[in-house]
């Protein structure tokens, strides 16, 4: 998330299921996937690069190991949830999404993975 406010918000929502790794600036991803990961959480809107932008720039990546893609947004409008499911994202949570609903969404995801 760009937004620090939320990516406090999230990160504690995430943290106490989760091992989180939080990236203010989507040009650091490459970190993340030096990792064992079993999710990527994005966020649709950014002003440096966009979450569409960023799930291909993960697709082509060689070391990404085909765990859920998972898009998030605060954003109510039909065509930001419409791009994200175009490009193939495996989840969307709308941030109007209570914790335990985007908890169990993302675990679901992850279990599934595995």
């Amino acid at each position: 998330d760009d937004d620090e406010a939320n990516l406090r918000l999230y990160t504690n929502y995430f943290r106490s299921h989760f091992n989180v790794k939080c990236f203010q600036n989507p040009y650091h991803y490459q970190e993340a996937l030096h990792e064992d990961v079993s999710a990527i959480l994005i966020d649709v809107v950014m002003p440096v690069m966009d979450g569409i932008m960023l799930h291909e720039e993960l697709l082509g990546h060689k070391n990404y190991n085909g765990c859920p893609l998972i898009f998030m947004s605060a954003s109510g409008s039909e065509d930001v949830l419409k791009s994200a499911l175009r490009s193939g994202c495996q989840e969307f949570l709308s941030r109007s999404m209570t914790k335990d609903e985007m908890v169990l969404r993302v675990k679901n995801k992850i279990d599934f993975f595995k």
